[in-house]
């Protein structure tokens, strides 16, 4: 789904892994698709999944704040 605001455009994009995981981005307004393979055991065997562009890069770029995050949740005054 493509939104606007004003006179700026963006993108909501919603996409099913092991659960529901929303995203709005300004980036790139397009529909892009990386490809990779998983292993599905549902059905015992590898799977192609399509991972929507935004995702992509959001798991590039973020993983380390993601990980600070997870580990802050676990122990919030382990930092202090």
């Amino acid at each position: 789904m493509t939104a606007y605001s004003g006179n700026k455009e963006f993108i909501v994009i919603r996409w099913n892994d092991n659960r529901i995981v929303s995203v709005v981005s300004n980036m790139a307004i397009n529909m892009e698709y990386n490809h990779f393979t998983r292993w599905s055991r549902k059905d015992g065997e590898w799977a192609r999944v399509d991972l929507p562009f935004h995702f992509h890069r959001y798991n590039q770029t973020m993983s380390a704040v993601d990980r600070l995050d997870q580990n802050v949740d676990k122990d919030p005054l382990a930092l202090w």
